[in-house]
């Protein structure tokens, strides 16, 4: 017989008395269990481990679901959404089709945005959207920017004061401005000090508090956002939390603003795409009544 024939034989041969050892040893241990714990304990604790475990993964599918059915069916009814915006066709949408946010100033706004031809009207600013103050139907804004000094940006805000919120593209750079109407009742010593309290020496003990106002003050103030990419798609999430806001690009974190006051929260429609605008399209627009979380932003940004 061939050497390597009887080889094969000897390997089966072994490979299997070394199986039915592994399996011996094993019933041995199973079966020495079983008289230390006694039978009917034994096959409780097998029957209680085998319920835990189809028990935990039954729940976990349930709240898989679940979450899928929420994220699909019930959470669109608490936020408003709209989608391919393109900035040849003005949109306007009624404050009644807004959710208001669920305590009175606290939101959140994720958009996809794609500028597609960054020099279309440039030289002035260019709206993308803003909620507050109603427009003449038709109305061109046209505010040029000469320089600096010479913005029309006061100009804009004469004319449409109410925002709250608002998005502007920047006349001659990839930048843009994000506006919110705020109302404060105290005012830090002096004023424009970043520092709710003053870092100056009263020659009192400790630091002095902000000056209670007799009546509020509103104001409309805003934030620049550089180095937007153009000719991509963008995805911007603005999370107003009081009188913070936290703009994050493509799901990252870009900037922490702070803002004198809260959020006023207007009854005025929403406008996308006044003329003049950008080149380009929003492909999607959400407005959710609350601050959300890291995990629904990234949700939003690979969707």
């Amino acid at each position: 017989m061939d050497n390597s024939v009887k080889e094969n034989k000897f390997g089966d041969m072994l490979s299997s008395n070394t199986l039915n050892d592994l399996k011996g040893k094993v019933n041995e241990q199973v079966n020495s269990l079983k008289e230390n714990l006694g039978y009917d304990l034994y096959d409780k604790l097998k029957i209680g481990l085998i319920a835990v475990i189809s028990a935990a993964v039954i729940l976990a599918v349930v709240f898989f679901i679940y979450k899928k059915i929420q994220e699909k069916y019930l959470e669109p009814r608490g936020y408003y959404y709209t989608e391919n915006l393109a900035t040849s066709d003005p949109n306007i949408v009624p404050d009644c089709e807004i959710v208001s946010p669920l305590d009175g100033f606290n939101f959140s706004i994720h958009l996809r945005i794609y500028i597609e031809n960054y020099y279309s009207n440039y030289g002035s600013w260019r709206h993308i959207f803003h909620k507050g103050t109603q427009l003449e139907n038709g109305k061109v804004l046209d505010y040029i920017y000469n320089d600096e000094v010479n913005d029309s940006w006061d100009e804009l805000l004469a004319d449409i004061p109410k925002q709250a919120p608002g998005l502007w593209l920047h006349p001659n750079s990839n930048t843009l401005r994000f506006v919110l109407e705020t109302e404060y009742d105290t005012v830090s010593c002096p004023e424009t000090h970043a520092d709710p309290y003053s870092s100056l020496d009263s020659g009192l003990s400790g630091k002095k508090k902000p000056a209670k106002l007799d009546n509020a003050i509103t104001k409309v103030q805003f934030m620049d956002i550089p180095d937007i990419p153009v000719q991509t798609n963008v995805d911007l999430s603005f999370l107003v939390n009081s009188n913070n806001v936290t703009v994050y690009l493509n799901g990252k974190m870009r900037n922490i603003f702070t803002f004198k006051g809260k959020p006023i929260i207007n009854k005025g429609p929403l406008y996308f795409h006044a003329q003049k605008s950008y080149g380009g399209l929003l492909k999607k627009f959400y407005f959710f009544p609350k601050k959300i979380s890291d995990e629904k932003i990234r949700y939003l940004v690979n969707e």
